[in-house]
């Protein structure tokens, strides 16, 4: 049979098929529209599925014009039928959905769809519901016979219950919208019935069976009705599933024999479960570290849980810092429902309060030393003038002299430790010029060559369109000097230091753990060295003064927190990246400004020395 249903000389065009063609493919884009721009609700499901079994009469109906002989035309009607039969149940299932009945007429709806099922198998299997086919003088049109009878009562029955079903929700809806939306639905559905003509022909009354045109009303009104009112209700409930669905924090619903019921996407990434792992399953054999037994007791007990912090090691071995706060719900006789639970990671903030904890020590540590570094400025001065009065009058063969002398140097290296704390607490004297800093660092390389030795290699990456900066030039020598000198003692076995310059806008900078960085333009110096690689804990607490670099073994002592009080006295930031692979990288962000007829030629002064 299947070769005459493929054999072309079985069929002869005609006009008469353009007609159900037409408006079954429009139907069949309404459903597909409806589908997309509904998202797959249940709604647009139902919708989708009503369009597409209308689409498949249509389309099979205008075959059937085609066909020369009554075997291959039979062989349509039976396909035809396919959709015919599932018509009515589609609209009752469509109209549950609307109208937000479904778990009620549940039974009905699952019925209806055995119901069909059983009449298609009929017309396979017997000759009794489609006994042949009538020719009329618009092609083939099947014949029915008494087992089309019951069909039609079921048929009948479900479309007028859906319509009594839209007629109730219609007089007891208080919204606007939904109000519109449901007398859309019952003149678009009422023009659509007018399709039942069709079925006069199947019993040899000779009419056309111009139900494509009501089909063709249904489907103008319904893309109206579609595109203005949407099919989905917006409910709370409705809008409480998209929540859960699209929340970021992790969410739990226990019942009350602790079986997870609810699991959202955020809950399935954070713990590295799927879904079906976790969904209906005892939380004590996936999740029994994350909410132990003791902290759910309590929460039934007392129904209150306050946040609490963990760490915790998901499924796939990944140690996280969750925050979980729970709730308890209750039946109306007071007994436990449901417990809910929400987790959110917080990582991400434990490290920015650690960092703002830095920010905060090392400001208090930099009044400290501002404090400190005044009071042995005065102490010193006074030192280091009266000891060069005391030599000026003191023989020079003189034992006196000799320890006058050192009296003099430990005052001067008093003074130099002063001038350090200053520097690290931004309180030193500052003279800002207008300068080039890829002069800056060109200028400089002799003095880094020889401060970072012969086993360390030294390369620079200058951009030639850097702008000008408003800086003290010889606080960012020291700057970059120290960084090289300190570079160079986190590499006792050589290595590679690269300078880099560029321009950068303050938006683009996206973390940066010692400050804030505000809107503009910076200059960015940037020194990277290979072979220098430091944990997390060392690199929050770099600046810190005399922080231990257990690595290799050495304190730099006030070093590094000089150079972060010179950047920050010169209006900057400075930031820290360190990875295994990749070594460590310094970034400098110093504000441009306009370049002005004040400018300094950035040559490194002999007193300029490696520190």
């Amino acid at each position: 049979m299947l070769a005459e249903v493929l054999n072309p000389s079985n069929y002869a065009v005609s006009l008469h098929a353009a007609g159900p063609w037409v408006v079954g493919l429009l139907t069949a884009i309404l459903g597909i529209v409806a589908l997309l721009r509904e998202r797959g609700s249940k709604v647009s499901l139902a919708f989708c599925g009503l369009t597409m079994s209308v689409a498949s009469w249509l389309l099979s109906a205008g075959v059937i014009y085609f066909t020369l002989n009554e075997p291959v035309a039979l062989w349509w009607a039976k396909v035809e039928h396919l959709g015919v039969v599932v018509i009515p149940t589609l609209v009752f299932l469509f109209t549950l959905a609307i109208v937000q009945r479904l778990d009620e007429f549940r039974a009905m709806a699952w019925g209806g769809l055995a119901l069909s099922g059983l009449f298609y198998c009929s017309i396979l299997a017997s000759d009794r519901f489609i006994t042949g086919m009538n020719h009329y003088a618009w092609g083939y049109y099947p014949r029915y016979g008494p087992l089309s009878v019951p069909f039609l009562v079921f048929f009948f029955g479900l479309l007028f219950g859906s319509l009594r079903l839209l007629q109730k929700e219609l007089s007891r809806s208080t919204q606007v919208i939904h109000h519109q939306r449901i007398k859309a639905l019952l003149v678009a559905l009422g023009v659509a019935y007018l399709g039942v003509v069709d079925y006069l022909p199947a019993y040899g009354i000779h009419v056309y069976p111009f139900g494509y045109v009501p089909v063709l009303g249904f489907v103008v009104l319904m893309f109206r009705a579609v595109w203005r009112y949407r099919l989905q209700e917006i409910t709370p409930a409705f809008a409480a599933e998209q929540i859960i669905h699209t929340m970021a924090d992790a969410l739990l619903v226990l019942d009350s024999e602790r079986i997870v019921r609810v699991a959202n996407q955020a809950a399935t990434q954070l713990f590295g479960y799927a879904k079906t792992e976790l969904v209906g399953k005892p939380v004590s054999t996936t999740l029994g570290g994350l909410l132990e037994q003791e902290k759910i007791d309590v929460l039934e007990a007392t129904g209150v849980m306050r946040a609490y912090e963990m760490q915790y090691r998901n499924d796939a071995g990944k140690i996280l810092s969750l925050e979980i706060k729970g709730s308890l719900t209750r039946d109306p006789a007071g007994h436990p429902m449901a417990f809910v639970f929400i987790t959110r990671d917080i990582a991400e903030r434990k490290q920015l309060e650690e960092q703002a904890r830095q920010a905060q020590k090392l400001e208090a540590l930099g009044n400290l030393a501002r404090e400190i570094a005044r009071d042995f400025e005065t102490i010193f001065t006074v030192l280091s003038r009266l000891s060069l009065l005391l030599l000026s009058g003191l023989d020079q063969n003189g034992r006196i002299q000799s320890k006058v002398e050192e009296i003099r140097k430990a005052a001067d290296k008093g003074m130099e430790l002063t001038r350090k704390l200053l520097a690290f607490s931004s309180s030193q004297r500052v003279k800002p010029t207008v300068l080039d800093l890829n002069a800056l660092v060109t200028n400089l390389r002799g003095v880094l060559e020889w401060v970072v030795g012969k086993d360390i290699e030294l390369t620079t990456m200058l951009d030639p369109t850097l702008a000008w900066v408003k800086v003290d030039l010889g606080q960012i020598e020291q700057v970059i000097i120290k960084l090289a000198a300190n570079a160079r003692e986190a590499m006792p076995q050589g290595g590679k230091i690269t300078i880099e310059t560029s321009s950068i806008r303050g938006s683009a900078i996206s973390h940066h753990p010692h400050g804030r960085i505000g809107p503009g333009k910076y200059a960015m110096l940037a020194m990277s060295a290979s072979g220098w690689v430091m944990d997390e804990e060392m690199r929050i607490h770099l600046f810190e003064p005399f922080f231990r670099m257990k690595e290799y073994g050495r304190t730099p002592g006030l070093d590094l927190a000089m150079v972060y009080g010179l950047v920050k006295q010169n209006g900057g930031q400075i930031a820290v990246e360190s990875q295994l692979g990749l070594g460590t990288t310094f970034r400098i962000y110093l504000p441009l400004v306009e370049r002005t007829t004040q400018t300094a030629d950035s040559v490194v002064s002999p007193q300029h020395s490696a520190a």
